[in-house]
């Protein structure tokens, strides 16, 4: 293999991640061992359990509502210290890199996160920044593979010598990966035009262009084309998070389990006796009000995420127009543009998402997750904006920016 002629950092002297060169193959592991936190939460979790077993018996000996209830917010917990004791002792990360791409696995007692990344698609490792703790203001650092789709993000924590030397070595492995796969295998697709060499910077904008070969979709899509009779869409379904669905679950059981507490005793349903009278009732109703209200929200978003899976969005591209429909089991707006001449397609990137942004007279959502911040802009021969499709990755933008270039050339004569 050929070796890199760039000095980088230097190797420091003690370095907590396990690496392994054979050849082409470059193996990094990395077992993150957080003993004082752990500790802490391991002894507080021992004394919590002997509460949630007192809990337990009570409701097994008196099986009513409000006990139920009651001991619903520490059981839950007791599951979220166990699985935070888990993750301070028993964390681990693995990435292989070789001439397929990288692989990558990180696990807590079980595999959490696997994924394969073809070296096509690897743009460059790069570190990033992530503040911990909101507050103080205290952050921690990683590497980050950054593709063609979504980031991979990994080995966070690790110190800023070590975070260099290993943002060095991936990268001089990565340019040795390519010439050697460069002259025995050559690419089964074009993934980046010629205006693509470089990743987009924050608000930045390009225009597209038909590339010398049909660029395919990457490989963490979420996107599949479907063609009709005399049109093709675009459609993607929403998937289910358990990540997601679990952190929902346990702010629920324990908000909503607390809140319910206070409201059965509001309503006389406690078995301690009566439920307060008079100004003592409205002040305590009035004082429940906005935790509620917060409580209602979260099991809205529950609902949400839980049922996300029968969410679906469609981008139908026709003849003479556009149309947008986003639906819950078949239920949902849509909206229509018509498109008559057009001057460019633009690829932009907006990094502040989770904003709404409004094209034309439909509001879109752009996708909070990773770096799914790039758009595609229709603009019209007045530089005005037709209508865009957001919340897509690089890869997904630039894919579909070359079919329709392709399939609706008339758009652009």
């Amino acid at each position: 293999m050929a070796q890199s002629e760039v000095q980088g950092p230097a190797k420091p002297h003690r370095i907590t991640v396990a690496v392994q060169r054979e050849g082409d193959r470059l193996r990094l592991a990395y077992r993150r061992r957080e003993w004082g936190v752990g500790a802490f939460m391991l002894l507080w979790l021992t004394g919590w359990t002997v509460g949630c077993v007192f809990l337990a018996g009570l409701v097994i000996q008196q099986p009513q509502l409000f006990n139920l209830m009651f001991a619903v917010p520490f059981w839950a917990s007791w599951l979220f210290v166990f699985a935070m004791v888990a993750k301070s002792f028993f964390q681990h990360e693995e990435m292989l890199l070789d001439r397929t791409g990288a692989n990558y696995v990180r696990k807590v007692l079980f595999p959490l996160h696997v994924r394969t990344v073809p070296l096509r698609e690897i743009r460059s490792v790069d570190r990033f920044t992530t503040v911990t703790d909101s507050e103080s203001g205290q952050s921690e650092s990683g590497i980050e593979v950054r593709t063609l789709g979504l980031p991979l993000r990994m080995l966070q924590g690790l110190s800023g010598p070590e975070l260099d030397w290993l943002e060095c070595l991936l990268n001089d492995h990565l340019s040795a990966l390519g010439e050697v796969c460069a002259p025995r295998e050559p690419p089964a697709q074009e993934a980046v035009a010629e205006d693509e060499a470089s990743e987009l910077e924050d608000g930045a904008r390009v225009a597209l262009s038909i590339a010398s070969r049909p660029v395919c979709p990457p490989s963490d899509c979420r996107w599949r084309r479907v063609d009709g009779f005399d049109d093709f869409r675009f459609a993607t379904r929403g998937r289910f998070g358990w990540g997601c669905v679990l952190g929902l679950t346990f702010l629920n059981t324990f908000w909503n389990g607390i809140v319910s507490v206070f409201v059965m005793h509001l309503w006389g349903a406690a078995p301690d006796g009566a439920p307060p009278q008079g100004a003592e009732w409205w002040g305590l109703f009035l004082f429940l009000v906005p935790f509620e209200v917060i409580g209602l929200v979260m099991l809205v978003a529950l609902v949400a995420a839980v049922f996300e899976p029968v969410h679906r969005t469609v981008w139908t591209l026709e003849r003479q127009g556009v149309d947008y429909r986003t639906s819950w089991l078949g239920l949902g707006p849509h909206w229509t543009w018509e498109v008559v001449r057009l001057d460019r397609i633009e690829l932009r990137r907006d990094t502040k998402r989770g904003r709404p942004r409004w094209s034309g007279t439909a509001p879109s959502l752009a996708a909070s997750a990773g770096s799914r911040d790039y758009r595609l802009s229709l603009v019209d021969r007045s530089n005005a904006e037709v209508c865009s499709i957001d919340g897509l990755t690089e890869g997904e933008a630039r894919w579909i920016g070359d079919i329709v270039l392709r399939e609706r050339a008339a758009w652009f004569r």
